[in-house]
């Protein structure tokens, strides 16, 4: 017997009646039954008799609105990057992606977004490049001050080794050459060798 419903939703007869069910929140089509429906009762929750009606493929999902089947696009899971800064992000939500992010890779950490693509900012990268050199050689020149300080205070003492003093003298004269690198082709640099 075909089942058949009163204004409130209820059955008035009843039978059996193919479901078609959505998320509670994306209001996705999730999937589809044959259910009894008793009278007096009205359909399960999230669902309706309205078929979506097509096949979801290509990227489309059926989502249910304002008591119809709609297409939507499906990025989920896609990774995106911001034109505002470049980050990356994972898109988690239905429909097109947001205008402010994209699926166009950044090429590097200084790229910046022309409306098309993005453009690697060459002002940005070398003053980055140079920042970067600089640290290195802080910290080399660390390095070798702290292999030079108690060799040196030897020295003042007095009572260094004979084999010492040349191995002072390598550290200082490679603490110098730090000292001495050129950072124009930054970030490729020839670094003096650090003393065996």
């Amino acid at each position: 017997m075909t089942i058949i419903f009163d204004d409130t939703g209820h059955a008035n007869v009843a039978g059996y009646v193919k479901v078609f069910y959505f998320h509670n929140i994306t209001r996705e089509y999730v999937g589809w039954s044959d259910e009894f429906i008793p009278v007096g009762v009205s359909l399960p929750g999230n669902s309706t008799t309205v078929d979506p009606g097509y096949d979801q493929c290509g990227g489309l999902i059926a989502v249910f609105q304002n008591d119809e089947w709609k297409q939507a696009e499906d990025h989920r899971g896609t990774r995106v990057f911001a034109i505002s800064n470049g980050q990356q992000a994972v898109v988690d939500y239905i429909g097109p992606i947001h205008s402010d992010f994209t699926t166009a890779v950044p090429g590097t950490p200084y790229d910046s977004w022309n409306g098309t693509e993005w453009v690697t900012d060459v002002k940005r990268k070398r003053t980055a490049d140079i920042f970067e050199a600089d640290n290195i050689k802080t910290e080399l020149i660390t390095k070798a001050s702290s292999f030079i300080a108690p060799m040196k205070d030897a020295l003042e003492g007095g009572y260094i080794d004979e084999a010492d003093k040349l191995i002072l003298e390598e550290w200082q004269k490679y603490r110098y050459a730090l000292t001495k690198v050129d950072f124009s082709n930054a970030p490729h640099i020839i670094w003096p060798k650090e003393p065996a």
